[in-house]
């Protein structure tokens, strides 16, 4: 029941970012703390995504240089005095450095924090599942693009989805109480008619799945090698039309079956626009008032097209979040006229935030008492 208790946590930040957010705007002040705190643990990772570059950039990284535990206990007693209740870990691949991952992960949950962390999967076995599980849990971000072997081609590895549909199975035989799957898909080109199969899966094995569009150009401005992703990935004019299908089918599931779909109907609404046309939005952006992501060496983000607010190696996560870097981050913010579509550039309504949340843990409880049978 701890697990059931720190997603409430998690759901009351995220109505009281809301009202803070409001405020702010309307005042021109800073009202609000961070919704969660990401820890990009570091680039490395054992796959060679095409429609990613960070394994470029951690083939170069030194790990002596990262953050270490004793910065993440900090970064951790500092989220519980501000009541920041989501640690979200990512890379990358975090079970990288297993060992740290799970120091943080343990320290985080004996601070009645929620945590989760993203994945491959390629590295998942029973002892992870059951680890995290000992340690109180949270959920684990499943990556899976395509069923098959496209999923293997586009993730640059072969045999990656075998590995994935092994884990889905030993997470099924363990059953573990506190662990709980959710599966992100990057959709474009390559793989329009997996996403509803993979949906399909995500439901077979009682977990839930986000679909993030393709987003070839999101960080040049930081990352020159982004330019280097696979063009394959955008969707053409021609292929608007399974865009359209494979959308509405995907509203359609969302209110069937409330809790398996994690999108915002504004967030599939976006993203028939978003391939249609990049160039334009409408939706005002909150980024700066919500996200806050600690690169590994501590630099802090609170997305790429603001640039960097500062280091945790240097400043608290309150200076740095009431700083003039991040102030000029949200002044940004205001101006920016990408045609973003990270989930977080659309926020569900407070209704369908409630709506949501409501039958997502209802799904966890229900899980939660199916172990305990």
């Amino acid at each position: 029941m701890n697990t059931i208790k720190k997603i409430i946590q998690v759901g009351i930040g995220k109505i009281k970012s809301k009202l803070t957010t409001g405020i702010s705007k309307m005042t021109g002040r800073n009202f609000t703390v961070p919704v969660q705190i990401y820890w990009n643990m570091s680039n490395k990772c054992n796959f060679q995504c095409w429609m990613c570059s960070q394994w470029k950039r951690g083939r170069s990284e030194d790990a002596k240089d990262y953050l270490n535990f004793q910065d993440m206990q900090s970064i951790v007693d500092q989220m519980k005095k501000l009541k920041i209740r989501n640690l979200g870990i990512t890379g990358g691949e975090p079970l990288l450095q297993k060992k740290s991952l799970f120091q943080v992960l343990a320290y985080a949950n004996r601070q009645g924090i929620y945590t989760h962390f993203g994945s491959n999967g390629w590295l998942i076995d029973e002892a992870v599942l059951r680890e995290y599980d000992r340690i109180g849990g949270g959920h684990i971000s499943l990556s899976i693009d395509a069923i098959g072997n496209l999923h293997d081609e586009i993730r640059g590895i072969s045999g990656a989805f075998e590995h994935i549909l092994r884990v889905l199975e030993l997470y099924k035989k363990i059953k573990p109480e506190n662990v709980f799957l959710k599966i992100n898909t990057v959709m474009s080109a390559r793989n329009l008619k997996d996403i509803l199969p993979i949906v399909e899966l995500t439901e077979k094995y009682a977990a839930a799945v986000f679909i993030q569009p393709f987003e070839n150009f999101a960080h040049d401005t930081l990352y020159k090698d982004s330019t280097e992703i696979d063009k394959s990935f955008t969707v053409k004019e021609a292929d608007m039309h399974q865009v359209n299908d494979v959308v509405a089918k995907l509203k359609e599931l969302k209110k069937q079956k409330p809790g398996l779909i994690l999108n915002s109907q504004t967030h599939l609404d976006g993203i028939i626009n978003y391939f249609a046309n990049r160039t334009k939005t409408k939706n005002i952006c909150e980024v700066a008032y919500k996200k806050f992501t600690i690169h590994p060496f501590g630099d802090v983000l609170c997305c790429g097209y603001l640039g960097f607010i500062g280091n945790v190696k240097k400043d608290s996560i309150a200076k740095i979040w009431n700083s003039a870097e991040a102030a000029e981050a949200r002044k940004k913010m205001k101006n920016c006229r990408y045609n973003c579509m990270q989930g977080c550039f659309f926020e569900p309504s407070l209704k369908e935030l409630l709506k949501d949340g409501f039958y997502y843990l209802l799904k966890i409880i229900k899980k939660i008492n199916e172990k305990n049978l």
